[in-house]
Parts: C-alpha cells; structure tokens; sequence
C-alpha cells in the first residue's frame, strides 16, 4: 500500500487477538497495531491467490486427463507446433 492514503477503521477483536497484535507490537516485530493487520490481511489475500492458483491447476490436471491416454512427446515436435500455432 506504499504511496495510497490510508484511513481509519474501527474493528472489534476478541481479547486474544488482541493480546496477540499487542504482543507482536511489544516483541518488536511491529511498529504497530495497524501494521500487523496489514501483514495479515496481505497473507489472507495470498492465501486466496493461491486457492484461486490450486482451482486453476486441478481444473487444467483433470482437463489434461479426460484428454486421452499419455503419449510420447519430443521437444522437437513441441517447438515445431509452437511455432506453426503461434
């Protein structure tokens, strides 16, 4: 969020969450409250990209999988059809 204006909001936390940011502040991880709600709220939104990430890849897997038996591929062949397809 460098560079954007921040604003404040008001939340309601259960007393060991914020023992919790209140330790993370003390241990000197932290500068301050609103930092550790940042870095948590960035690891929630990686942790959506990668579910997203997981969606994406199973779907491509079982694409590849209802496509057919395996066969041979030669990296030869593959550059070829690249390039003709692209």
């Amino acid at each position: 969020m460098m560079g954007s204006l921040k604003r404040s909001l008001t939340v309601s936390l259960d007393p060991a969450d914020i023992d919790r940011i209140e330790a993370a502040v003390a241990s000197g991880d932290f500068a301050s409250a609103s930092q550790v709600v940042e870095a948590a709220l960035s690891l929630w939104a990686g942790t959506k990209t990668d579910k997203d990430f997981d969606r994406r890849l199973k779907a491509a897997y079982d694409e590849g999988k209802a496509s057919g038996p395996p066969r041979e591929l030669r990296l030869p062949d593959l550059l070829r059809d690249l390039k003709s397809a692209g």
